[in-house]
């Protein structure tokens, strides 16, 4: 998957071996003499090569400063519009360090807000020693995590709590068709959705984390959680049932929340 002109490093691109600089299907094709030419010596390929590694120096200084407006960026935004929450969610770009969603979390409590994080692999373990607020795994992600199957309910419970015993304000694991589970202060609770017709799995993950952080910072429910978890079902119910990426409307969450079983909190 190497660009043209760049596998030779410093060398350039003239000894790139997959470059081709003549038509291979010709009968006087020659593959070209990869050996370097005698006038660059081992100080001039020494020079060349200090440059490369000071120039990957300086970008991965630049990519750091980056990062770091970035992530600056979102906390301000975060605090000029009083919002409750700051949510990470996603793969990480490439080129971006796994610690990325940590240092967001450090940052979005230095500033008094809270924060979610939906991720998984390398970012999503790289996150829990900091403390998020909320994760958002699925039970394969969450099996990833503690490194064991988890084949049931139970299971999944049991790896929910070891992993908020480490520091993490609530757990919540989304189970698909079986609905959402979530391990916090208030004990578990499990919301079973209705039956629909998938259309679209894409974008379910994330209107159940924007279903449950909504209902937890609405007055309404007072920051309830078991209300929030049969938020976050439903806004996931209503979304698979739509096309695409849609998202769905406030009227179409209140019909498939009618439909959500929930289980209230216990500190078994």
């Amino acid at each position: 998957n190497m660009p043209h002109g760049q596998d030779a490093g410093h060398l350039g691109k003239q000894y790139d071996p997959f470059v081709l600089n003549a038509d291979p299907s010709k009968k006087d094709f020659e593959v070209p003499d990869m050996l370097p030419p005698d006038y660059l010596d081992a100080k001039r390929v020494g020079r060349r090569k200090n440059w490369r590694e000071l120039i990957d120096e300086s970008v991965a200084h630049l990519e750091k400063v980056q990062d770091a407006k970035l992530l600056d960026t979102t906390v301000q935004a975060a605090v000029d519009r009083d919002a409750t929450w700051i949510a990470g969610c996603g793969s990480l770009p490439p080129g971006a360090p796994d610690d990325l969603y940590a240092t967001l979390v450090e940052r979005g409590h230095a500033a008094g807000r809270r924060v979610a994080i939906d991720t998984s692999g390398a970012p999503l373990a790289a996150v829990i020693d900091a403390g998020p607020d909320l994760i958002k795994p699925n039970d394969e992600e969450l099996a990833e995590l503690v490194g064991r199957p988890l084949p049931d309910l139970d299971a999944v419970t049991a790896a929910a709590r070891s992993i908020r015993d480490r520091g993490i304000g609530a757990v919540l694991v989304s189970l698909g068709a079986d609905g959402a589970l979530l391990v916090g202060a208030e004990g578990v609770a499990l919301a079973v959705p209705p039956t629909v017709r998938v259309a679209s799995t894409v974008g379910a993950g994330d209107a159940t984390l924007a279903g449950f952080l909504g209902a937890q910072a609405s007055r309404r429910h007072g920051g309830d959680a078991a209300e929030a978890l049969a938020a976050a079902v439903a806004s996931g119910t209503a979304a698979v049932a739509l096309p695409g990426t849609r998202m769905p409307t406030s009227a179409q969450v209140a019909e498939a929340r009618a439909g959500v079983q929930l289980v209230q909190p216990t500190n078994r």
